[in-house]
């Protein structure tokens, strides 16, 4: 598979734990806007499964403190696990990076390639981004992004594949219009994704107007190969699957919207208190994603006898053009330990910029 190829495929995997994660966001929004009290919501907010993150591991560079300062930048990553009880140990197979403009409330997303070759603290040499979480968890994830992109995150939220089909399930299924060439697609995936995150194994028969349940709903949005229609198919069904939960979710009662937040909730991990994710819902309906794109802007694969990785070229440049995307730094210098940290990339692959010595 092409370095475009399996790029396109993390960023469609981003798109399904985004809309957990705006589900989840709706369901917050919509108490809030029934009229309950902030003891309420808080109530719900409870529920969310805490993370343990320490504030002084993250390593955040006084640079980085300064002049981030009008941004929260917030980490979600997303565990092919199957629940919250069983992510320690396992990789991240999806990062996100979703930062917040304070005074517009814009929101610009990164999506952050899990095969990235950057340092590694825990480890203590360059390796994939998404092995920081297995040696360290979400905390290690957050850590070694603050120190090879010179960024200020503090706050993480954790979810997985089985936290979208209980979702899916939570909500009584998703009515979804299957069509002819998707079938024998899904058919020979869903055992693979029961395997993975448990659930019952069925079998599609007829194209047509199916209910669909929390295991073939994320096999519907994960299926890309053969007649089911590529990369591009594969984007519009996940959309179809977001909409589908959406509209769900406005047309339920509050009693209803109280059940679901009490099932739905718990499979979420964060680090973030209840004055934050208060703060976050209320604002909720104001922000608008205005640019959403994926890093290292520059970048090609190379086979180390280990594995393959996507090698920045060069890691200093990419994180002078992700400041500039994100934060509007146009001539941003990365700090000593970026650069100290793309020399190292660069001398362990080969991997030069045109203006670096070999």
């Amino acid at each position: 598979m092409s370095d475009i190829k399996r790029n396109v495929v993390k960023s469609n995997i981003i798109r399904v734990i985004i809309a957990l994660l705006i589900l989840a966001l709706t369901i917050g929004t919509s108490i809030f806007a029934a009229g309950y009290t902030k003891d309420f919501v808080y109530s719900k907010m409870d529920k969310l499964a805490d993370l343990k993150v320490k504030q002084s591991r993250l390593d955040i560079s006084k640079k980085a403190r300064r002049q981030l300062d009008d941004y929260t930048n917030v980490l979600f990553l997303g565990i092919d696990t199957r629940d919250v009880e069983h992510n320690e140990g396992s990789r991240s197979d999806a990062i996100l990076l979703a930062s917040i403009n304070k005074k517009t409330s814009d929101i610009k997303v990164a999506s952050i390639f899990r095969d990235s070759y950057l340092y590694i603290p825990a480890e203590g040499f360059c390796d994939k981004v998404t092995h920081a979480h297995a040696y360290g968890g979400a905390e290690e994830a957050m850590r070694t992004l603050n120190r090879n992109l010179d960024l200020n995150i503090k706050s993480v939220v954790v979810v997985n594949w089985g936290s979208v089909a209980k979702a899916v399930d939570a909500m009584g299924g998703l009515k979804v219009n299957i069509r002819k060439n998707e079938i024998a697609q899904m058919n020979y995936y869903i055992g693979d994704t029961r395997a993975t995150i448990g659930g019952k194994r069925t079998h599609i028969k007829h194209a047509g107007v199916r209910n669909l349940n929390g295991v073939e709903a994320v096999t519907y949005a994960r299926i890309r190969k053969g007649a089911s229609g590529g990369d591009k198919a594969r984007a519009r069904r996940m959309r179809k699957l977001f909409r589908a939960g959406i509209d769900k979710i406005r047309h339920m009662d509050v009693v209803q919207i109280n059940e679901l937040a009490d099932k739905i909730l718990p499979e979420i991990q964060t680090n973030m208190s209840n004055d934050q994710l208060t703060d976050l819902l209320a604002r909720f309906p104001r922000y608008r994603i205005t640019s959403s794109f994926g890093w290292p802007f520059e970048f090609d694969g190379w086979y180390s006898g280990y594995g393959w990785y996507d090698v920045p070229i060069t890691l200093k440049s990419n994180v002078k053009r992700l400041h500039k995307r994100l934060f509007g730094q146009k001539n941003y210098e990365p700090t000593d330990r970026v650069k100290k940290y793309s020399r190292m990339v660069s001398e362990d692959t080969g991997w030069y910029g045109s203006n670096d010595k070999r």
